[in-house]
């Protein structure tokens, strides 16, 4: 089964209106072992020609390298990288997140407000409850 949150767009323009880059998060629940395993998405707002290296994400006062995990090239480029179980303990325990997208020339940096981060932390409470409660497919065989 997999859960994935809505995207929350980390630039505004106007004050009013949310462009990307966005980033969300992804639940996936393997059923025959009942693991569960999170993700954190970066979607780049316009195509990038540099070759997309990967995700940090600053979460109180210490700096996390995430494992990318896999990279879709499509009309925009994708970037998803794993949260392993200590990063998801920093993530829920955290009042500020920073988020850092690294490609070959340059990193960008996006300092998710207050309202934006709580946003996030509920979308990942909210997914990792459906995957908790979402019980094992049985499959019969006739």
């Amino acid at each position: 089964m997999v859960a994935e949150s809505d995207a929350l767009c980390l630039k505004s323009y106007l004050y009013f209106f949310s462009g990307k880059p966005c980033v969300s998060i992804r639940g996936e629940k393997d059923n025959n072992t009942g693991s569960v395993q999170y993700y954190i998405k970066y979607e780049i707002g316009s195509f990038d020609v540099d070759l997309p290296l990967g995700l940090s994400v600053k979460l109180g006062d210490v700096w996390y390298n995430l494992r990318k995990s896999n990279t879709n090239y499509s009309d925009t480029i994708t970037v998803s990288a794993v949260l392993n179980p200590e990063e998801l303990l920093a993530f829920t325990a955290a009042n500020k997140v920073e988020i850092a997208y690294t490609n070959r020339a340059r990193t960008d940096h996006y300092q998710l407000s207050e309202t934006q981060t709580k946003s996030l932390k509920d979308s990942f409470v909210r997914i990792q409850r459906l995957l908790e409660s979402e019980k094992k497919m049985q499959i019969f065989k006739k």
